[in-house]
């Protein structure tokens, strides 16, 4: 995130009409890039995503996407929905696969829509914690 902010005073220094354009293009490179990396390494170095780090995952792109959202491009955002599709995928067989190990008498498995619901409340409890935080740091 660093490196774009750098780009992005840099490019708004030197020529401010290339900003969208070139931001853009950063932007969907990197949205490419984390899909392809995600989908090369999926089946080797990312064997197992539990429930809290697939939300922890996914609070990070929301954020990415959040900052950089006047930037996106329709090819970044297809990028993004894969990369979270994958995710959500993975997330899905590890946490079957767990529930699988742990109890079988329980039978506890948890779908995708699971997942799906656990996102938004996972990202609401950091909002609040967060602006609770920042409330009390300046009052």
């Amino acid at each position: 995130m660093h490196t774009l902010v750098t780009v992005h005073a840099e490019v708004f220094a030197g020529c401010e009409p290339l900003l969208d354009k070139t931001l853009g293009i950063l932007v969907e490179g990197l949205t490419n890039t984390l899909l392809s990396l995600f989908h090369d390494y999926k089946d080797t170095n990312l064997k197992l995503l539990d429930a809290n780090g697939y939300c922890q995952l996914m609070l990070e792109l929301e954020y990415f996407k959040t900052i950089l959202n006047q930037y996106f491009t329709s090819g970044a955002s297809e990028s993004l929905k894969s990369l979270q599709g994958i995710l959500l995928d993975k997330a899905t067989e590890s946490c079957s696969r767990e529930s699988d190990d742990d109890d079988k008498q329980q039978g506890g498995t948890i779908s995708p829509d699971d997942l799906i619901v656990r996102h938004p409340l996972f990202f609401y409890i950091f909002i609040v914690a967060w602006y609770k935080s920042e409330s009390i740091l300046y009052i």
